[in-house]
């Protein structure tokens, strides 16, 4: 080789070299990584690391770059990863969605008293989130089996509208004038199946009053003490007053297509295996925190989204194999 060719492939590999180390400072600066992050993931010393970025290193050279030009490469796959990875969805408007919303529009602009009720996980809540945020005359309050008598329920009303009385009666005329003051206002009362009967017909009195549209939402149990076969007074006087009831106890298979479609589940058998999750207890709620586990198990490993991390998932989630799976 002639001394020319010789100072050329030298030049190539010093300008090779400056480039993994210019690579690697970048990637340093972008994910702010310490010189001693760096050395203890290599492990080799803070010293080395020091020398080699600063471009005094005297040992051998080769070897330690080829780890850094490894470990960036490596931090760039893991950032493309992460840019490309599937989250969960926003609110969809399901189908499921769209009969919730309905009904709720519906008691607001005929002022209804209405219940809609359905299994963990149909998507009740989140409808009724979307609903109140997209409209300012709406107040919506989550219930907790402490506020099931009629003073608690008071309470957290007057609590959640800043009317700062605490006589019970004075709340529930307060309450009444509030509304009345506010005409096209609506009350959307989440986890209502922890309500007594009592506070239920409290409820009652005050859109009977105000002509507010209020919305009950709950589990199955609240529509079987409400709509079933229950024949004492009360339930008679509440079960007339109900302009709207709304049923649903499992999800629509459209619910299911369109949230794995916003998940980009293009694979058959990971969207059959998720179609059986989400028949599952918890439902929609159940198929979301599976897939958002899986895409978390496979972000560690740096991997795209295979069956295996959902079915290790729905173990982690439910405690067991997902049968028939």
């Amino acid at each position: 080789m002639t001394q020319s060719a010789e100072k050329s492939a030298e030049q190539t590999i010093i300008t090779r070299n400056d480039a993994i180390i210019d690579a690697v400072k970048k990637q340093m600066a972008a994910e702010k990584t310490s010189q001693a992050d760096l050395a203890r993931v290599l492990g080799v010393s803070t010293t080395l690391i020091n020398q080699v970025l600063k471009g005094i290193y005297k040992g051998d050279l080769g070897s330690i770059l080829l780890k850094l030009e490894q470990w960036s490469a490596d931090r760039r796959d893991a950032a493309e990863a992460r840019a490309q990875a599937v989250t969960a969805p926003d609110f969809m408007e399901t189908p499921t969605a769209v009969e919730f919303m309905t009904a709720l529009s519906v008691s607001q602009q005929l002022k209804k008293y209405i219940i809609i009720t359905g299994a963990p996980g149909v998507g009740k809540t989140m409808a009724a989130r979307e609903y109140f945020r997209r409209h300012s005359a709406v107040t919506m309050v989550t219930l907790s089996p402490v506020v099931s008598r009629p003073l608690s329920l008071l309470q957290h009303l007057s609590d959640e509208l800043n009317i700062s009385t605490r006589v019970q009666s004075r709340m529930t005329r307060n309450l009444i004038d509030y509304w009345n003051a506010r005409p096209g206002g609506m009350l959307i009362v989440d986890e209502a199946q922890h309500l007594s009967t009592q506070a239920l017909d409290e409820l009652r009195s005050i859109h009977d009053q105000s002509a507010v549209g209020i919305a009950l939402l709950g589990n199955e149990n609240l529509i079987e003490r409400l709509t079933g076969d229950n024949t004492a007074v009360e339930f008679g006087q509440l079960r007339s007053r109900f302009s709207i009831r709304v049923r649903r106890r499992t999800p629509m298979p459209q619910d299911i297509e369109m949230m794995l479609n916003a998940w980009a589940i293009s694979s058959k058998e990971m969207r059959v295996f998720l179609v059986k999750v989400a028949s599952k207890l918890g439902h929609l709620r159940t198929l979301n925190n599976v897939l958002e586990m899986a895409v978390a198990l496979a972000q560690g490993k740096q991997a795209a989204l295979e069956l295996k991390h959902l079915k290790q998932a729905y173990v982690y989630q439910s405690g067991h194999q997902l049968e028939g799976a």
